[in-house]
């Protein structure tokens, strides 16, 4: 499966939006009334959905069944370089263990290994 990188940006920026404000609600939110203990089991669930996507998204590219499609413009942005600054300490540590796919998103031939 092949995901646009700009779109999985987007989805990150967006999705910390509420995630901020369920973590702010959390930390001094009202402890009386039952929308408050609703609002409370609702900011734990979406924290737990954010935070997992992110996880099995990183699980599966990591084993190649979800590749990262990246533009000239993308590959000019930070999570790009965090990107390949991972992809190429993951081969150094790990060997090659993970798929070929993911490797071959971020490491070019011309880098030296």
């Amino acid at each position: 499966m092949n995901i646009k990188a700009s779109s999985w940006n987007r989805f990150c920026w967006i999705g910390s939006v509420p995630a901020g404000l369920a973590a702010l609600f959390l930390v001094v939110g009202p402890d009386r009334g039952t929308l408050a203990s609703v609002l409370t089991v609702l900011s734990y669930a979406y924290m737990g959905f954010l935070g997992g996507t992110g996880a099995l998204v990183a699980i599966l590219t990591r084993f190649g069944v979800v590749v990262f499609v990246y533009s000239d413009r993308d590959k000019q942005t930070m999570f790009y370089r965090m990107s390949k600054y991972c992809a190429a300490s993951e081969k150094g540590i790990w060997g090659g263990f993970f798929s070929k796919k993911y490797y071959d998103t971020y490491l070019d031939d011309d880098i030296e290994e």
